[in-house]
């Protein structure tokens, strides 16, 4: 039984991205992450607010979930073009 190689971190001809994409990527994820940015900021924002009643506490984490979520994403897909464009 033969040893597979080792995952290389590289993307292999094959599996590159056209150079087109991947600059059209980069900047749809540039902007993506300027819009999430102004999510993040609003968030801090209403998380600081004092006195906000529970029903509103229980929004603003969903607010911050989603938002973790979503620069998650961001960052996974961006880690994905540099590897594969």
């Amino acid at each position: 039984m033969k040893n597979k190689p080792a995952a290389s971190t590289k993307a292999q001809p094959e599996d590159r991205i056209p150079p087109q994409t991947a600059e059209r990527l980069r900047a749809l994820l540039h902007d993506l992450g300027n819009a999430l940015e102004i999510v993040v900021q609003a968030e801090y924002l209403l998380s600081n607010f004092a006195g906000l009643p529970a029903e509103s506490q229980e929004w603003l984490g969903l607010l911050r979930k989603g938002t973790q979520q979503a620069m998650v994403l961001n960052q996974t897909l961006r880690d994905e073009v540099r590897r594969h464009g």
